[in-house]
């Protein structure tokens, strides 16, 4: 029975990881593309430059306490990051240093909603044996705690997948398709469970 699911496995993964190049369409949210640089949106080529120089000056702004300034660099990131390819890390990365500046502003709401997208797009981006999977949902349950939501907090600590189902992301059929690799990736792990609930909640999203 293991050699025919991991047989099953195995091609599932070599299935998804021919779309692993493909860009998927990532959601910006709404204060990103408010105040995000129109000249961000360039070449492939040039937006891998621009993810680079605005996600450096984001950070040491948030060194220096330049909250604004690190949020319209940050935001400028994210635009550039957004048409990276599947696997690739740095759209969430960007979401948790967005989470961390809202959550410093006192915004408990905007960073739980930044920190909750940046679980969902490492999860998306590495699977959920990525500890930085685990590192996000750690983050994640600051703002929570905040809002009193520490239970949440507490179940997407246990399984990340959960925050599949919060909202942070939207829930659609573009999702579904991208969640076809993150089952793989559990089925690989033999987590049953998780591979069934996110496959239960593919099926869903394609009913809508």
């Amino acid at each position: 029975m293991r050699i025919h699911l991991l047989a099953a496995t195995v091609l599932v993964s070599l299935a998804s990881a021919s779309l692993a190049d493909e860009a998927p369409v990532r959601p910006i949210p709404p204060r990103c593309e408010d105040i995000a640089s129109p000249d961000v949106v360039t070449g492939p080529r040039k937006r891998e430059r621009a993810w680079n120089r605005h996600y450096r000056t984001g950070f040491e702004a948030i060194e220096k306490g330049d909250l604004d300034l690190a949020e319209q660099e940050l935001c400028d990131a994210l635009v550039a990051a957004r048409s990276f390819e599947a696997r690739d890390w740095r759209f969430a990365e960007t979401l948790d240093e967005l989470g961390l500046v809202a959550y410093q502003r006192g915004d408990y709401e905007a960073s739980a909603a930044a920190q909750g997208a940046a679980v969902v797009e490492m999860l998306l981006a590495k699977g959920p044996a990525a500890p930085e999977v685990e590192l996000y949902a750690s983050r994640l349950a600051l703002p929570l705690a905040k809002l009193e939501k520490s239970t949440l907090a507490a179940s997407i600590q246990e399984a990340p997948h959960r925050a599949l189902e919060q909202g942070f992301v939207p829930l659609d059929a573009r999702l579904a398709d991208r969640l076809d690799w993150v089952v793989a990736e559990y089925l690989r792990l033999e987590n049953m469970d998780a591979a069934r609930e996110v496959g239960e909640l593919i099926e869903s999203l394609e009913a809508r």
